[in-house]
């Protein structure tokens, strides 16, 4: 019997080897445990620009509160929503709400609490100046004890000089 000629005959045979499809494998794997691997730090990136994103926006509030001194029956008081800090001297704190709002003392519990604001007026170095230090401070935790925060991942903080109506 004679054998056929092949119709394959003149063809070679393209493909890849057990070995170099694990190699290939290998590699991807590799690459894709990496970019797993940096999602947890990205998105902590994320989170914290958020945060310092939100307690910059709330430092501008306060400071624009604070700029905003109007004179009623002879005494000098802040804008809401500080109209409840007299001028002169002292520390207040603040707790700064997931609703964007500012609550003295401690929130309720059914209030999320984001941050902590400190307003600290300083002695006035001449009359009518006051200086006044913001501070923002998160998460809610924070707190400013002995002239420094605890318990906190970030801060910004301004010293504004309040001139009062006269």
């Amino acid at each position: 019997m004679r054998k056929r000629p092949s119709r394959f005959r003149g063809i070679r045979r393209a493909g890849f080897s057990l070995i170099e499809v694990t190699i290939a494998l290998g590699i991807i794997s590799f690459a894709l445990v990496a970019i797993i691997g940096l999602l947890p730090v990205g998105l902590n990136s994320q989170k914290q620009g958020a945060d310092q994103s939100r307690a910059i926006q709330v430092l501008n509030n306060v400071t624009r509160a604070v700029k905003g001194v109007r004179s009623e029956g002879g005494t000098n008081k802040f804008l809401p929503p500080l109209s409840g800090l007299a001028v002169g001297t002292g520390t207040s704190t603040l707790a700064l709400l997931r609703s964007g709002t500012l609550a003295s003392g401690n929130p309720t519990a059914g209030d999320d609490q984001l941050g902590t604001v400190l307003i600290q007026q300083l002695a006035q170095p001449a009359p009518g100046i006051v200086p006044v230090y913001i501070s923002v401070a998160w998460p809610g935790s924070a707190l400013y004890q002995g002239g420094a925060w605890k318990n906190h991942s970030g801060t910004v903080s301004t010293l504004q000089y309040v001139l009062l109506p006269r």
